[in-house]
Formats: structure tokens, C-alpha cells, sequence
């Protein structure tokens, strides 16, 4: 991954959503990274976050679901090598039933 240039301060985290597929088809924004086939969308926050427009859809292909996983660093480049704050994490899906996206 390319690292990008951010504001960055000292209570500062990355939140990470990385996927084999497009969750945001059709939009493009300065969230999102595509390299080598991954998709990653990359926020930077400073206390909480929430975002929301991620179809899942193409997460399932076949009968079978392609994962999709949430990384959080406190790094300024998103890389992963320590973790030394504590989170408290929540995913939540706000979607219902077959049209849930």
C-alpha cells in the first residue's frame, strides 16, 4: 500500500476496510485504494467513526461469502506492526433482509 499524506495528531487511528471486491461500486473517492485486486478504504479519526454506503454484495459469489476485514492502526501509515492502544470496536450492519446492502 501507498501510504497517504494525513493531518496526523497524536490520538490519531486509522480505521481500515479491507475487501477482494468493490464495496462502493460506482463511486470513487479519496477513501478508497485499489491495489493489486485488494480495495481498501482507509479513514483517519481522531475519536469515533461512521460510515456508511458499503454494498456487500459482491461478498457473495457462488454460494459462498468472500471476507471482508476491518484493521485498526494508530500508525501514520496504515501499516500494521503494533498495536498499543485499546479500542473499543462495533461493526454494525443497518441493513435488512434480502435488500440489505
Amino acid at each position: 500500500m501507498t501510504p497517504r499524506p494525513c493531518n496526523w495528531g497524536r490520538s490519531s487511528q486509522y480505521v481500515q476496510v479491507l475487501s477482494g471486491c468493490d464495496l462502493t461500486p460506482g463511486v470513487d473517492s479519496d477513501f478508497e485504494i485499489v491495489e493489486g485486486g485488494l480495495y481498501v478504504y482507509r479513514f483517519l479519526t481522531d475519536d469515533e467513526i461512521s460510515r456508511a454506503g458499503f454494498d456487500m454484495r459482491c461478498t457473495k459469489v457462488g454460494g459462498r461469502t468472500r471476507p471482508v476485514v476491518v484493521a485498526i492502526s494508530n500508525l501514520p501509515t496504515g501499516q500494521l506492526t503494533y498495536f498499543d492502544s485499546s479500542y473499543d470496536f462495533r461493526l454494525t450492519n443497518t441493513g435488512s433482509g434480502a435488500q440489505a446492502r
